[in-house]
């Protein structure tokens, strides 16, 4: 059964990068949006401060026992689903359950 699931979600994982793969080119080739490959080591370092804040507040060891599970997962060496090229301008997308803030701006079909 934990074979079954293992390969399950690596087949879901490859399916998921192709996806994205496939919508960076289409976001790549239509012309209105500027893809920015992300600075992973800067991003981590800027991260720094915030670990810190979580170290006072949930303890060293908790931050630590954290950061080593990121780590085993491939956070510190791989990219990871949060990792992906980010179009410049746009905003991460709420998750399905959530409805867009009020005001927010909301894609209209071409007209």
């Amino acid at each position: 059964m934990k074979e079954a699931a293992q390969q399950a979600a690596e087949y879901t994982r490859q399916l998921g990068a192709e996806a994205d793969e496939k919508l960076l080119t289409q976001l790549r080739e239509g012309g209105k949006n500027e893809v920015n490959e992300i600075d992973l080591a800067a991003f981590r370092a800027a991260s720094e401060p915030v670990y810190a804040e979580i170290a006072k507040q949930a303890g060293a060891e908790l931050t630590q026992q954290m950061r080593d599970l990121a780590a085993q997962a491939g956070a510190s060496d791989a990219p990871m689903a949060g990792d992906q090229p980010a179009a410049a301008g746009a905003a991460p997308e709420a998750p399905a359950e959530e409805a867009p803030a009020e005001g927010a701006a909301t894609e209209q079909p071409a007209q």
